[in-house]
C-alpha cells in the first residue's frame, strides 16, 4: 500500500499520554495508508518501549534526539521528522491531542480535489483545562477554532487561533521550523508557509477533524504575557521576512498593537485562562 501522508509527533516523557491520545486516534483512522513519525525528545525509555512493541497497520518511523539546551525540542524534532518523511504530504499531531477517525481520508481527498493548494488546516474542537497536583480542577466549554468562515486575515492578525495540530502541507519545497520560537512557533511557521507558497495556496477545510485540549501544563499554559510580547515582537521586528506582513501594513499594525498590549499586561503569573 502506498503511503500518502506522514504524521509527525514530537513527544517528551509522556509515553502514557502518547499512547492514550495521539496513538489511539491514529489506530482508529479509517484510512491506514500513512506513516507515523515519532520523535522522542530526550530519549525517554518508556516511549522507546511503547513504539518498539507496536504492530499497527500503518508504517512507523522512530527517532530520538537529545534534549536541546533551551529545553524545547518541538521545532528541532519536527524538522527531523520532516527530513525523514518520504510521503507527498506531511501533517502534525501533538502527543496530547486526537485526530478524528476520518482525518487522513478527508485531508488526502481534500488535496486531491484542490490541486492548487499547498497547505491546509482543518477545524478543531477545542477546550481548555486547568490541572493541579495531577487532578483536573477546571475546564472550559468546547468551542470550534478557527470559526467556520475564517479567512487568512483573521488568522494572521490573531482574531482567530492558528494551531499546527492537523496542519497538512506538501513536503516538497516546504520551509523549516524556526527553532528560535516556542510560543509562536506554529504562527511563525504559518507565516513562512504563506511566504513560500502564497496566500492563494492556503485554505481551511471546514470540517472538525481535530480534538484539541490545551492545559496549564504546556508551553502556552506556563507562559506569561511578557513571553508572548517578546516573541511576537521578534516576528514584528523581522516582518520583511514574511510577505503577508510586508505587503499588508494594516495587518502588521494590528499585531504590533497586540504585542504592545501584551507588554503592558505582562505582570501576571501566566497568560493561560479558562473561561466557563
Amino acid at each position: 500500500m502506498n503511503q500518502s501522508i506522514s504524521i509527525i509527533t514530537v513527544t517528551h516523557n509522556r509515553a502514557n499520554c502518547l499512547k492514550e491520545k495521539a496513538l489511539s486516534s491514529l489506530l482508529a483512522q479509517t484510512r491506514q495508508d500513512m506513516t507515523w513519525i515519532v520523535i522522542n525528545d530526550g530519549g525517554d525509555l518508556k516511549t522507546r518501549d511503547l513504539i518498539s512493541n507496536l504492530t499497527p497497520e500503518f508504517k512507523v518511523k522512530y527517532r530520538e534526539i537529545e534534549r536541546p539546551f533551551n529545553s524545547f525540542g518541538l521545532c528541532k524534532g519536527r524538522n527531523l521528522g520532516f527530513k525523514i518523511a518520504t510521503t507527498p504530504l506531511v501533517a502534525y499531531l501533538d502527543d496530547d491531542n486526537f485526530l478524528k477517525p476520518s482525518f487522513v481520508k478527508e485531508m488526502v481527498e481534500f488535496f486531491s480535489s484542490n490541486k492548487t493548494l499547498k497547505f491546509i488546516i482543518p477545524l478543531q474542537n477545542r477546550r481548555r483545562e486547568v490541572w493541579q497536583q495531577g487532578k483536573k480542577v477546571k475546564e472550559s466549554k468546547e468551542f470550534v477554532s478557527p470559526e467556520v468562515g475564517t479567512g487568512l486575515k483573521e488568522l494572521v492578525t490573531h482574531q482567530q487561533l492558528f494551531d499546527s495540530n492537523g496542519l497538512t502541507h506538501y513536503r516538497e519545497s516546504a520551509p523549516q521550523w524556526n527553532e528560535n520560537y516556542r510560543i509562536y512557533c506554529d504562527y511563525e511557521y504559518f507565516l513562512q508557509c504563506i511566504n513560500q507558497w502564497g496566500e492563494e495556496a492556503f485554505e481551511i477545510n471546514q470540517r472538525v477533524l481535530v480534538e484539541y485540549i490545551q492545559t496549564n501544563q504546556g508551553i502556552i499554559g506556563q507562559s506569561n504575557l511578557k513571553d508572548w510580547a517578546l516573541e511576537l515582537g521578534k516576528i514584528i521586528k523581522y516582518n520583511n521576512d514574511y510577505s503577508v506582513l510586508r505587503d499588508n501594513a494594516t495587518w502588521l499594525t494590528e499585531i504590533t498593537k497586540l504585542s504592545q498590549k501584551y507588554a503592558q499586561k505582562s505582570q501576571g503569573p501566566t497568560a493561560f485562562k479558562v473561561r466557563d
